[in-house]
């Protein structure tokens, strides 16, 4: 009986991943929206990173394999701290991708629409794929960091 639902639940895992991945691509052909194929690679790595990266932090704390001498306490507050400075730049720049996706697609739609505040975005949906390298540089630092604490 435990297979069976442990099956299952991969088999809706799947289904939603293909569902997610079919209608991004479809989404990206019909509508052009730059900063999606972005956001795919932003998951994919920051899904890979959330494997491995608790992996490594357990093992230093289990070890006793500190960087600089740290106690676990000073390991743990550097760690949490640098994630928390990592994951505010990365929301930053998703709700940045996102709106401005958004308010290409809303100018496109009516020409004649006055933007005001908005405007800036168009300028930032030009320059995608600055902000998608800075997303995919952003979403490694973390595990690098941790991976440099790990061998230090």
């Amino acid at each position: 009986m435990l297979a069976t639902v442990w099956v299952l639940g991969w088999i809706v895992r799947v289904s939603v991943w293909i569902l997610l991945i079919g209608s991004g691509v479809w989404l990206y052909r019909s509508l052009k929206l730059r900063g999606l194929p972005w956001l795919g690679a932003y998951f994919v790595l920051s899904i890979l990173s959330s494997l491995i990266t608790p992996r490594i932090v357990r093992h230093m704390v289990d070890t006793d394999t500190h960087p600089f001498g740290w106690t676990v306490g000073n390991l743990l507050v550097h760690l949490y701290q640098y994630q928390v400075l990592t994951n505010a730049c990365i929301s930053l720049i998703v709700a940045i991708l996102i709106l401005s996706d958004i308010v290409s697609l809303v100018s496109k739609s009516d020409a004649t629409l006055a933007l005001g505040l908005m405007r800036p975005l168009l300028l930032l949906h030009e320059r995608t794929g600055v902000l998608g390298v800075a997303l995919i540089a952003l979403t490694l630092v973390y595990p690098t960091l941790v991976i440099v604490f790990w061998i230090a």
